[in-house]
């Protein structure tokens, strides 16, 4: 967003992405062709996924909005399970709650970084089947639409 013409940024949060309500503001430094950096901290954010937008205000009342993005506070610490490991067939992913289940992907990769198997998880509990893999060290990348992301190691026998 171009700060020319406007004194602040809003903050807004949301928890559905539609209804925002503003949680802070930063004042605008005029710096004519260099980039500027600004933060904000929510320091009460919501439990679960909270989503963020600025709001631009211009002097002749115009408003201009950012990209709306979402981050995953919880009280409790995430989990997720891979087990048993070292593993001989199959491996089970356990997660501890369904919030990032969302678009969930688990990907494994070889010793030399190249993907082997992309599938998506949409179960607290899910049961894959790696018999056809070759015995070795792999690593694993579980990620989901909302900015989650778990990495590790995994041992076939």
């Amino acid at each position: 967003i171009n700060e020319y013409g406007s004194s602040e940024f809003e903050i807004e949060s949301s928890n559905d992405e539609k209804s925002f309500i503003k949680i802070g503001s930063v004042a605008i430094v005029f710096n004519q062709g260099q980039l500027m950096n600004f933060e904000f901290v929510d320091y009460h954010p919501n439990q679960g996924e909270n989503y963020y937008r600025l709001k631009q205000t211009d002097i002749n009342g115009i408003i201009h909005y950012s990209n709306v993005i979402v981050a995953l506070f919880s009280n409790s610490q995430l989990q997720i399970s891979i087990n048993p490991n070292p593993f001989t067939q199959t491996i089970d992913l356990t997660f501890n709650t369904h919030i990032v289940l969302n678009d969930c992907q688990f990907k494994l990769y070889n010793f030399f970084g190249a993907e082997l198997l992309n599938v998506s998880i949409s179960n607290i509990n899910h049961s894959l089947d790696l018999e056809k893999i070759e015995a070795g060290i792999y690593t694993y990348n579980i990620t989901n639409s909302k900015s989650f992301s778990k990495s590790g190691k995994l041992v076939k026998l």
